[in-house]
């Protein structure tokens, strides 16, 4: 009687594994589409500072996200909600400049 491994048990750890390089994918693609969020903000930040410096004083108003808080920290619900607000900032802008400019 040796340390022989049983089928079964090599069956499990294999499913393990599985899993685990599963969880870890998962986990890199959260990541992504959070860094991918985040970038979209800081683009939209960029485009309101750079083509509509007007809006900066709005920014203020906008929700903050803690500067010490890490990524896992923010949830990516909120940066999308706080990209959406940006647009929607930049949407009634558009409209109210063309709206008085006719």
């Amino acid at each position: 009687m040796g340390n022989s491994i049983s089928k079964s048990e090599l069956n499990w750890f294999q499913l393990f594994l599985n899993r685990l390089k599963i969880m870890s994918r998962s986990k890199r693609k959260r990541a992504e589409v959070h860094q991918q969020e985040t970038m979209k903000i800081m683009d939209r930040i960029s485009e309101i500072k750079n083509k509509h410096p007007e809006l900066i004083k709005y920014l203020n108003e906008m929700p903050q996200f803690p500067t010490s808080a890490n990524d896992s920290e923010i949830r990516l619900k909120d940066l999308m909600q706080y990209h959406n607000s940006l647009l929607e900032l930049l949407e009634k802008y558009e409209l109210e400049s063309s709206t008085h400019s006719e």
